[in-house]
């Protein structure tokens, strides 16, 4: 491929709306923003640390995302402070707020580390996120089924 015809890097103005189907609830649109093949970690899954840590593909973070959401009262409100964008790899860090379902309320630092293809779609091929695994495990806990 010629430098003329390469696909341009990923925008910062993309990556916003990518998280934006993600906060908003949209799991289905986000997913159209994934690759098939993504490798997809959260927190630290060597030591498992809340109940969702782990590594997961396209099918089954879904259900890991689905576990943590169950817990809450209502959608996490995010306010993003930061969206760092270097060619094909993104950064938002972003501060969560909600309540879980027994209305205590909490606050849930996230850092999302995004890597896109080269394809004109920028599909996600890789994702770490970051977040508080204590606060995850005691609010999943304290509001198990």
């Amino acid at each position: 491929m010629t430098p003329t015809e390469m696909t341009p890097s990923v925008t910062e103005s993309y990556v916003r709306s990518a998280f934006d189907k993600l906060a908003a609830g949209d799991i289905s649109g986000f997913l159209e923003l994934v690759s098939d093949v993504v490798d997809w970690t959260i927190i630290n899954p060597e030591i498992k640390s809340s109940p969702i840590s782990g590594r997961f593909g396209k099918t089954t973070f879904p259900a890991a995302k689905g576990s943590w959401v169950a817990c809450l009262a209502a959608p996490l409100q995010w306010i993003v402070n930061d969206v760092i964008v270097s060619g094909n790899k993104a950064v938002i860090q972003a501060d969560g707020r909600g309540k879980d379902k027994h209305g205590k309320a909490f606050f849930s630092p996230h850092c999302w580390i995004f890597d896109f293809d080269d394809t004109p779609n920028h599909k996600i091929v890789k994702a770490i996120v970051f977040m508080d695994s204590a606060l995850v495990r005691d609010v999943m806990a304290s509001n198990a089924a």
